[in-house]
């Protein structure tokens, strides 16, 4: 179906060309044929309304000739002379009065008369009863004949109307007597006559100052053209139009009248039946038409057969190209033996034929390529996308367990620091008893004079005694709690061991995994190479803290069992404070006893002295080392953080040929801006960038979703993004392009050569 369509519409247009290019051919002959016809016709109308024109001027001619003939023969009769001469109008009365009704007749003359100079009216043959009237005012033809001597004719008005004038001078000898003068018919009689001699309507329009009126004609006051004509054609134009008369086709005419001074009094109209010559155009058109049609029917064929003959090689040629393009390349190829064009081109669809072969063959190894590539982008992408969840998991979870530790670590600091001060007051209490043991044994010999003192240092004692009692309970009390957060510290370095453990794990499956990818997989097997390094670095840390804390359990303990051993000397100060007490109410008998304990006492002070230096001084290391942890726990929180981002950088950079990105990714250092609704512009740098998206730090703290515009003034441009992650003080933003903005940010891209990462 679609082979009989193309065969169709190829053929067709092919055909459709020749025939329009036919038909435009016959168009433009036929318009040029008619307009040539209608020229004719139009100059035949021309020709033959100026041809009755002509004869009106002609007919009017030769009736003024023969008036002025008329004119010229009574003018020479002698009895005319001498009557003119004598005047008498007797004898002109006689001679011409009987026949002028028969001459009226036969001839159609309406004046017939003499006058002498300039003008006056001597004798009227057809009204003899009026004459000796002055006519110079409007008959200027007898004037001229009478004052010039010669003979005058053509149209004049006078009183009975416009007439054909022949004036003629009277001579008798050399002596002009005066003038005759006949006046022939003009008036519809005339007008008829020339109608039946002509076959053409005529109707004579005078000028009356400014105003035109119809003198005669045949026309029963219809005309073909408007006043402002009739001055055109009174001014000596000629004017031609075509109407209908009485149901037929006419041609008109209008022309100037003029006088018999040659000064023009009207226009004439000249209508003409046209029919004859419509006749004509009509059958001229219809034959034109039908020799035109006769052509493009000739044409039409001739272009089908042509059509024919060039449409079908190249419709198989083209239904052999579709079947190539459809991928059916097992076919023959049509014209190939053919020596002319069409097979020259037969024998390059050919070689396109071979060309497609080949073609199909590289691509399907390329798809194959292509898919396996695919696969392993996948795979790789897949594994980038794991490791990093995992180990942002992890690492999310080592910071999540560092920052008690910090807390713990500055618990204990705060602690020791309690702790030392409470060993500081210990000590100044048990130096304040050794003192007191000491002027007791001073004052022993001096017992009996100072028995109230003795009394009052015993209370003193036991007063003292009592604040050491609370002093190292509340020592033993923080000993117990600093050991039991050393504990939950030696917990968390436990927890951190595990953390590093499941990360060498993890990194000794991405190795395998980047084995089994093979050359693909040698930049992954990198990363995994890195996170091993960085799992054994967290695990050495954790084995220091450990260490560290192991020293910090046992300084602890050394500490709880200083405290035990000065509380048991403090129970037993408390015990000699009451042996005191009732060796002071014994005192007249005990004085001895009383020596002995005061020697004791000082004895045991100098022991609770010592002890609490001892206590003091592990509370200062107990202090130092939980400064030690804390710092140790603060730089493990900073190792966490850079291992997070050494791992994403370098999970990243090693999955740099499948990057999740549209576009190249540079590792960048520029300064930009972030515009963001309710935070304003904000500065930070950019530390990569590619067409689909940026990292930027030193920036502010935007939550995933946030959206705003990225300022590059090194690029020129405006980028709207959208948060898609945040790690630390680093935002990753994903721009949203519209493709002119694309194009733009590619070009800028290219023109400032940014350095691609590696």
């Amino acid at each position: 179906m679609r082979k009989l369509l193309t065969l169709g519409g190829l053929r067709t247009r092919l055909t459709a060309a020749l025939a329009m290019t036919s038909a435009a051919t016959a168009v433009l002959v036929l318009i040029g044929a008619l307009w040539i016809i209608n020229g004719i016709v139009d100059r035949a109308d021309q020709r033959e309304l100026r041809g009755h024109y002509d004869a009106l001027q002609s007919v009017l001619q030769q009736e003024a000739h023969r008036a002025a003939a008329m004119s010229a023969l009574v003018a020479s009769m002698p009895p005319v002379q001498q009557a003119m001469q004598q005047g008498d109008r007797a004898t002109l009365d006689k001679f011409f009065v009987p026949g002028f009704a028969a001459m009226k007749n036969a001839y159609g003359v309406e004046q017939f008369q003499f006058h002498t100079a300039p003008a006056t009216s001597f004798f009227r043959v057809h009204l003899p009863e009026k004459f000796g009237d002055d006519l110079s005012g409007f008959r200027k033809t007898v004037v001229d004949a009478n004052t010039g001597g010669k003979t005058v004719l053509g149209l004049e008005g006078g009183v009975a109307g416009l007439g054909i004038r022949g004036v003629v001078p009277v001579r008798l000898g050399d002596k002009q007597l005066g003038t005759v003068e006949f006046g022939l018919s003009f008036g519809q009689a005339f007008f008829a006559q020339f109608k039946q001699m002509r076959h053409v309507d005529v109707a004579f329009h005078l000028r009356d100052k400014d105003a035109f009126k119809t003198f005669g004609g045949t026309l029963d006051g219809a005309s073909f053209f408007a006043p402002a004509e009739y001055r055109t054609a009174t001014d000596g134009g000629f004017l031609i139009h075509a109407g209908a008369l009485a149901g037929k086709p006419v041609a008109a005419l209008l022309g100037p009248i003029t006088d018999f001074s040659g000064q023009p009094i009207g226009a004439v109209e000249i209508v003409m039946d046209n029919s004859d010559y419509i006749a004509w155009v009509a059958q001229a058109h219809r034959i034109a038409i039908a020799t035109a049609a006769l052509a493009l029917l000739i044409a039409g064929l001739c272009g089908l057969v042509i059509a024919r003959g060039i449409a079908r090689p190249i419709i198989d040629m083209t239904e052999a190209m579709r079947l190539l393009a459809a991928g059916n390349y097992d076919i023959a190829v049509p014209g190939q033996q053919r020596g002319d064009e069409v097979g020259r081109m037969a024998a390059a669809v050919d070689v396109f034929r071979a060309n497609a072969i080949e073609r199909a063959r590289l691509e399907s190894g390329q798809v194959q390529a292509e898919q396996a590539a695919r696969e392993k982008r996948a795979a790789l992408l897949a594994m980038a996308e794991k490791i990093e969840l995992e180990i942002n998991k992890a690492l999310g979870e080592i910071g999540a367990r560092i920052a008690p530790m910090v807390n713990t670590a500055g618990d204990m600091s705060a602690s020791a620091s309690r702790t030392g001060a409470s060993a500081q007051g210990a000590a100044g209490a048990a130096t304040q008893a050794l003192e007191n043991a000491q002027t007791v044994a001073s004052a022993a010999e001096q017992l009996a004079a100072s028995i109230r003192e003795i009394g009052a240092q015993v209370n003193l004692s036991a007063a003292a005694v009592g604040r050491a009692v609370a002093a190292g309970k509340e020592t033993r009390g923080t000993m117990a709690a600093l050991n039991e957060q050393v504990g939950r510290i030696g917990a968390v370095a436990d927890m951190i061991g595990e953390v590093a453990a499941r990360t060498n794990l993890l990194a000794l499956n991405a190795t395998i995994e980047a084995a089994r990818a093979g050359d693909a997989g040698k930049g992954f097997a990198v990363v995994a190479s890195e996170v091993k390094q960085l799992a054994a670095q967290t695990a050495r840390s954790t084995a220091e803290i450990a260490r560290h804390l192991g020293d910090v359990r046992q300084a602890t303990g050394a500490s709880v069992a200083a405290v035990g051993r000065i509380e048991q000397t403090i129970q037993e100060i408390d015990a000699i404070a009451n042996t005191i007490a009732a060796a002071v109410e014994q005192q007249g008998a005990s004085t001895a006893e009383i020596a002995r304990t005061v020697t004791e006492t000082a004895t045991a002070a100098n022991e609770m002295t010592r002890r609490i230096g001892e206590v003091s001084a592990e509370a200062d290391q107990t202090n130092l080392r939980t400064a030690r942890v804390r710092d140790d726990t603060s730089a493990l929180a900073a190792v966490v953080a850079e291992l997070q981002k050494s791992v994403i950088r370098v999970v990243r950079t090693a999955t740099a040929d499948v990057d999740r990105r549209h576009g190249i990714r540079h590792v960048v250092d520029l300064p930009c801006r972030l515009n963001v609704a309710g935070r304003g512009t904000v500065a930070a740098r950019i530390e990569d960038l590619s067409e689909g998206g940026a990292a930027v730090s030193e920036g502010p703290a935007l939550p995933i979703g946030t959206r705003g515009t990225l300022e590059v003034d090194r690029l020129g441009v405006v980028l709207p993004f959208v948060v898609r992650a945040a790690d630390g003080d680093s935002l990753h933003l994903e721009f949203d392009l519209a493709p002119d903005l694309a194009d733009r940010l590619r070009q800028a891209l290219e023109r400032v050569a940014l350095p691609q990462a590696a």
